[in-house]
């Protein structure tokens, strides 16, 4: 990586502070672990069970197992059909 360029997991990070600071009602996020290394990865699922805490209402479309118990209700697809949990 060039110097003065910022990581995959920063740039994650760096979104979730604006969040904090803008104290949105939704968070919309897509993979947001996605290509991290496992340091920065566990940082972003801190962040996020953080925002979840103060009542932030998360939609989140994951595979990384560190977010599993962050939803009150989950949507799977299952042989092409979502199923709700």
């Amino acid at each position: 990586m060039k110097a003065g360029r910022i990581s995959g997991g920063e740039l994650q990070r760096a979104g979730i502070c604006r969040a904090l600071i803008n104290r949105p009602r939704l968070l919309l996020l897509d993979e947001p672990t996605a290509s991290l290394d496992d340091a920065a990865a566990d940082e972003v699922a801190s962040a996020i069970r953080m925002l979840r805490e103060r009542g932030v209402a998360i939609l989140l479309a994951s595979h990384d197992p560190r977010l599993d118990g962050l939803e009150s209700q989950s949507l799977r697809l299952e042989a092409g059909k979502v199923v709700v949990s």
